[in-house]
């Protein structure tokens, strides 16, 4: 199988391919990667976005198609599709979750690809995104109750108190345990911990472990 034709079954058109991810696949494990991609766009058969982010590209009435920013960001920081190593905090979470309107200029992620305790992404020179390394690895199985933990870092507690109804529900439908606090509520800072004990949120949370 060539390399486009990998590309075209995996990927698809107009998806962001991201370089790093892909040095990582077996299938296409070549010291040449860069070169194959460079001859690959040069015949236009492959469009790069920006360093280290390239998609195959679609004609259509208004000329080459380009890629989605918000659709890089989500797959370099937070799910491939089949892997969760990121989520978004603070007001985006907020929003997600329908306790807030405010609009997100940059969002606020936390994930495991990033170095730095904090810093911006910038994609072709646009700030993107705000990183923050957490300090437990982010898992398909720990990003939800994670997620839920960190808005806490964010929100006062007059905001607790006035959409604690929005709160408890979020804790009932994702069946969040009195375990689940336990084992991440350590990676969190103390303030956590106190505005879900005063709010009353921490009796919402189910005795037994949640399944998965």
């Amino acid at each position: 199988m060539t390399l486009y034709s990998y590309l075209e079954s995996n990927y698809g058109y107009d998806k962001p391919i991201i370089l790093s991810e892909l040095k990582e696949k077996e299938e296409v494990k070549d010291k040449n990667l860069k070169q194959l991609l460079y001859s690959l766009e040069k015949k236009d058969k492959i469009a790069r976005y920006s360093q280290g982010v390239y998609y195959l590209p679609t004609e259509t009435i208004f000329g080459r198609s380009t890629l989605n920013l918000d659709e890089i960001v989500y797959k370099k920081y937070i799910s491939n599709g089949k892997e969760i190593y990121g989520f978004y905090t603070g007001l985006m979470f907020l929003n997600l979750i329908g306790l807030s309107e405010q609009i997100v200029a940059t969002p606020n992620i936390v994930t495991n690809n990033t170095s730095s305790k904090k810093r911006f992404a910038f994609v072709k020179n646009r700030r993107a995104a705000l990183l923050n390394k957490c300090k437990v690895k982010i898992t398909k199985d720990n990003y939800k109750i994670l997620q839920f933990l960190d808005v806490f870092r964010f929100i006062s507690e007059y905001f607790i108190d006035e959409n604690k109804k929005g709160f408890i529900k979020y804790i009932k439908t994702n069946k969040f345990s009195r375990q689940d606090v336990e084992n991440y509520i350590k990676f969190c800072p103390k303030s956590t911990m106190d505005k879900l004990i005063r709010s009353g949120l921490i009796y919402e949370f189910t005795s037994k472990k949640r399944k998965l």
